[in-house]
């Protein structure tokens, strides 16, 4: 493992704004909250920077790096319930490699949105699958997407050329995790000792009614979500306070 992850990371990511990271991390704390409130609204809707400025020791080296990250347009975010927007995914793309100096990406399809959409309809499958296909058209120019995975339920995402990523591919340290765009499966194997709240939690997941629920209980595998391995693993801390075992399989394709 790199002696220090999260700095390895930041150095792919941030290139030249590297040293606008480290010297928020080496300088005086004291600093950090003036950096967040000078650049409110970019960051805001990704650090509740009035909470980080008021609790500076909460302020880890994460917060800070994704802060910087997302203030240069070097990592754009959105919610893991999908788009505010139609082309929120693509327009962040674009950014992004417009600060990077790079030719922008020519979508074939144009809208490949319709695709997915084509596809699946459900909450929390959407982007998986759009980031799959996106990165699929990516492939071309030799880039890829990846996550800066940090525990949330959000996708904070970036794009690096090819060879870049696979450096810090699967790079991890406590508080984050580098992913790539591969999509997992959740399921519930063992409904456990409290069925009657599993009910309850699929029936509003889903917004299904109870008699369907009892028949979607009775499958072997129960499926309750799409997304990155990060995602998945935050549904599943959440579905197995329940009592239930889970099981996480990789989606082909």
């Amino acid at each position: 493992m790199q002696k220090d992850p999260l700095k390895s990371v930041a150095r792919m990511i941030l290139k030249e704004k590297f040293p606008e990271f480290e010297n928020l991390t080496n300088g005086p704390r004291s600093a950090v909250p003036a950096f967040l409130r000078g650049h409110t609204n970019i960051i805001e809707s990704i650090i509740d920077v009035d909470y980080y400025a008021e609790n500076i020791e909460e302020l880890t080296e994460t917060v800070i790096f994704l802060a910087v990250a997302v203030k240069n347009r070097l990592i754009e975010t959105v919610d893991w319930s999908g788009e505010e927007y139609s082309g929120q995914v693509k327009r962040g793309i674009s950014s992004i490699l417009k600060q990077q100096d790079r030719i922008p990406v020519k979508w074939s399809p144009k809208n490949p949105e319709t695709k997915v959409l084509a596809l699946t309809r459900k909450r929390g499958e959407f982007l998986p699958l759009l980031f799959r296909e996106l990165d699929k058209e990516l492939e071309a120019a030799n880039l890829s997407i990846g996550f800066f995975e940090c525990g949330d339920d959000a996708y904070h995402y970036f794009v690096l050329p090819a060879q870049e990523f696979e450096q810090i591919f699967n790079i991890q340290d406590e508080g984050f995790i580098i992913l790539d765009t591969n999509i997992y499966d959740l399921c519930i194997s063992d409904t456990g000792p409290n069925a009657a709240k599993v009910m309850i939690y699929l029936k509003n997941r889903f917004n299904i009614s109870l008699s369907e629920i009892k028949t979607f209980m009775q499958q072997d595998d129960i499926l309750i979500g799409t997304g990155t391995m990060s995602v998945m693993n935050f549904l599943k801390n959440e579905v197995e306070s329940l009592g239930v075992t889970t099981h996480i399989r990789k989606k082909d394709g």
